[in-house]
């Protein structure tokens, strides 16, 4: 909200922009727990969310990233370490249902760079 002082403009978010800005404070103090030592499971995130909603998927991503996961397709990527908090967050409040699936993986073939990637023996 933007309203016109004697000096200048006075800025000042909006009811609606606080509780956005505060969600993104919120999804940003989830913190992935780095254990002492790696279970040998990958932890995968696979989306699929429509073109109308390409803000919601950029901003996935963006968390995603900020997260430390890789991306190892368009819609999929991943993280070694338990990220199930993060996920549930981060689904309700994109608000993508079923649009998100959250696995756990033995193992994914070929995963050397993933391992290299991640700082894993």
């Amino acid at each position: 909200k933007r309203e016109k002082t004697e000096s200048g403009f006075k800025v000042e978010l909006t009811s609606q922009g606080k509780k956005f800005a505060d969600k993104l404070h919120d999804a940003e103090k989830i913190v992935i727990r780095k254990p002492r030592q790696w279970d040998g499971k990958w932890r995968m995130v696979i989306f699929d969310v429509w073109e109308r909603r390409k803000g919601v998927r950029e901003r996935l991503r963006r968390l995603l990233i900020k997260a430390g996961f890789l991306r190892i397709q368009d819609s999929v990527w991943v993280h070694p370490y338990s990220c199930e908090e993060l996920v549930v967050f981060i689904r309700n409040d994109l608000k993508l249902g079923s649009g998100l699936l959250y696995i756990i993986a033995e193992g994914i073939e070929n995963d050397k760079k993933l391992k290299i990637h991640f700082g894993l023996n």
